[in-house]
């Protein structure tokens, strides 16, 4: 018994290592893309309060756009994983090929959303100057557009054959380009054109750019994507690969997409709190997107690893992984839940001189870290689901427990709606968590009947 039990207790340590040497620099280069726009806000600020607010606002209209192609070429990751682990160098090279193609397609769509925006902008009512940076920043950030598409499939590439190392590299050298780049373009520095905040725009399209070079530098030089000869052959479009992709993709890109929307409804949802609570809800939800990116790296890595071994038809050992990485999620977001409960107010004080938004932003860090588990949970079970290539029905508890649930529940406990007492942004967050710890028993309810339906064709 005994043997047994150290047995397996060395599997689990061998895989724990394994998706933290995988998730380590997935977390830094996320944080390091996070870094981007946290730079080009604040740099913008010190140039104007009018660029600050042009740039904040047109970040809005490019995260989800940039988040919707994150999403989609996802699936690419999944299926390199899987004929990764299956040695099938000819369908990664077809899934690396069919992919650009998408890249190709779904770019150009990009450019013209955000160069026709000014209509949604108008809709905010803004200034007319303000109104005209913001336009102009995002028309800037759309030339950037076709190379980050390009590199998100050389992303999906390396990360799928689980080599996240080298993406971490060009995400840092990325970050680092940009703060220079940014100073060149708003203040008009080296013979640039002084452009202010638009300056922001142009400086992170350049950035993306690099991005893509530095990605076909890496699949030339390195042995292991050199050997595939991805461009040996001209690219012409294989249907049925082509048609997986997109059936894979867009249910997780428009998952991303609910979940950044949902964020964006719920501020205007608690507008007429007043800018305090504004103020403190922002707070809690700035403390939460930066503890997300930890969750969303070992989810990531699940995703990576349990592709690979489900590749390889090692049913048993993908399920080993994904068990591990819930097991790393579960120990960091309760880790996570004493830290911010324990220092909600210091954390506070880091953004805010205010004591009444102190104080409010304290009161919701108590509710942004009770939702560290349900998010983390429910984070881990779509990636685990997402190596099963399993995407549309999560897609349907996503949009369910967000909308159905987190929104209209929120609404009606911040309000006081339908007879009960009104708790103003507490309600929203006790909505939030309500949903997401719903979304997280049926994902995890998903991942058993899809794992258990998997081994069962596998042994038979």
């Amino acid at each position: 018994m005994n043997k047994v039990r150290n047995s397996s207790l060395r599997a689990y340590r061998h895989e724990a290592s394994k998706l933290l040497t995988l998730s380590a620099p997935i977390l830094i280069g996320q944080l390091a893309i996070t870094g981007m726009g946290a730079t080009d806000t604040i740099m913008a600020g010190n140039y104007s309060a009018t660029d600050l607010a042009a740039i904040a606002i047109g970040q809005s209209f490019w995260l989800p756009t940039l988040l919707f192609l994150v999403g989609f070429f996802t699936a690419t990751t999944s299926l390199i994983a899987h004929a990764f682990g299956a040695n099938n160098t000819s369908t990664i090279k077809a899934l690396f090929g069919q992919s650009l193609l998408w890249a190709a397609i779904l770019s150009p769509l990009g450019i013209v959303l955000l160069n026709n925006a000014s209509p949604l902008i108008a809709l905010l009512k803004l200034e007319p100057e303000l109104s005209q940076i913001c336009a102009d920043y995002l028309t800037a950030l759309s030339y950037g557009l076709p190379g980050g598409a390009a590199f998100l499939v050389m992303r999906s590439l390396s990360e799928g054959m689980g080599k996240t190392r080298p993406v971490m590299l060009i995400q840092l050298i990325t970050f680092a380009t940009n703060i220079p780049l940014n100073y060149m373009f708003i203040y008009g520095r080296w013979g640039a054109p002084e452009l202010g905040g638009v300056g922001c725009g142009y400086a992170s399209a350049i950035a993306l750019w690099l991005q893509c070079l530095l990605g076909l530098l890496l699949i030339n030089k390195l042995s292991i994507f050199r050997s595939l000869q991805l461009f040996s052959d001209r690219i012409s479009l294989q249907a049925a690969v082509f048609k997986r992709i997109c059936a894979l993709g867009v249910p997780i890109a428009f998952t991303f997409l609910a979940e950044v929307i949902l964020f964006s409804i719920i501020a205007l949802i608690i507008a007429p709190l007043g800018t305090v609570v504004i103020a403190g809800h922002q707070i809690a939800l700035s403390v939460s997107a930066l503890t997300f990116m930890i969750p969303l790296s070992v989810g990531i890595a699940t995703t990576i690893s349990a592709g690979q071994q489900l590749g390889a038809q090692r049913q048993a050992q993908a399920n080993l992984v994904c068990r591990t990485g819930l097991g790393l999620i579960l120990i960091t977001s309760s880790t996570m839940m004493l830290i911010i409960l324990w220092l909600k107010a210091d954390v506070a004080g880091l953004y805010s001189n205010n004591d009444s938004v102190i104080g409010i932003a304290s009161s919701l860090l108590v509710f942004a870290a009770i939702y560290q588990i349900p998010d983390a949970v429910q984070i881990c079970m779509a990636s685990a689901l997402r190596a099963y290539q399993d995407t549309r029905i999560p897609l349907l508890v996503v949009l369910f427990a967000y909308w159905a649930i987190s929104v209209p529940l929120g609404w009606a406990l911040s309000f006081g709606k339908f007879g009960l007492t009104p708790l103003g942004a507490k309600g929203m967050w006790i909505g939030l968590v309500c949903g997401l710890s719903l979304a997280a028993l049926m994902l995890g309810w998903r991942y058993i009947i899809i794992s258990r339906r998997a081994m069962t064709a596998h042994q038979s």
